[in-house]
């Protein structure tokens, strides 16, 4: 019984000493938190960048951020939006089987799997979400990276 009071005291007089060792650490400042190193409180404007301007086939294509990852759009989008499953005037050109030197990058298998409901089968068009190409390739732009990227090194 002694033994049992005595292990309690001492876990209780290590919470207390833990919890003033805490008590005296100083906070974190605002302007310390997050990758902005600006207020929480404020709404920094962020960086003007200028989208690829040129027509399909008139730019280089970028390298993938990571070997997974999606490409990045290298032409002007803005002529092809809205993109729906009924209107995407992207699979007019990239609904091809094979890739010709300059032309147009053909659609990777995966965009034709349901990996969800069917991922066994691969169908003649493009699935679900894969319509949306905009929902995971992004227009290449000139902005700078926010955090350093290391990938594969």
């Amino acid at each position: 019984m002694k033994k049992k009071r005595l292990l309690l005291t001492l876990i209780a007089t290590g919470c207390v000493a833990a919890l003033a060792y805490s008590s005296m650490q100083e906070a974190v400042h605002e302007e310390q938190i997050g990758l902005s190193k600006t207020s929480v409180f404020e709404t920094p404007a962020p960086p003007a960048v200028e989208e690829s301007v040129s027509d399909p086939g008139g730019n280089t294509r970028l390298p993938r951020t990571n070997p997974l990852g999606p490409p990045r759009v290298p032409h002007l989008v803005a002529d092809f939006l809205p993109i729906s499953q009924s209107d995407n005037l992207c699979l007019d050109c990239h609904f091809i089987d094979e890739a010709e030197e300059g032309g147009p990058v053909p659609l990777p298998e995966s965009h034709y799997v349901d990996y969800r409901n069917a991922p066994d089968e691969k169908r003649d068009a493009p699935v679900g979400a894969r319509y949306y190409c905009l929902s995971c390739h992004v227009p290449q732009t000139d902005a700078a990276p926010l955090v350093g990227n290391e990938f594969g090194k």
